[in-house]
């Protein structure tokens, strides 16, 4: 199981409601990203990859707007 996960238990004590939980979460986040609308704020060419650990972008500024 991965760390992340943790908050559900464990092993034989494992959470019985984790994949509904998991299920909802997903379910929730779709209904309110059907609501919105997201765009770039800056030009693409501003946006560069930069590589640590992790690859992130140096900044992504993004507006967001209720669909109508």
């Amino acid at each position: 199981m991965h760390k992340s996960m943790l908050g559900f238990g464990h092993g034989p004590r494992l959470c019985p409601g984790m994949n509904l939980a998991l299920s909802e979460g997903i379910a929730c986040l779709a209904a309110i990203a059907r609501r919105l609308d997201l765009a770039l704020a800056c030009p693409p060419e501003e946006i560069v990859r930069q590589q640590n650990f992790v690859t992130k972008a140096n900044k992504l500024p993004v507006t967001v707007t209720l669909r109508r």
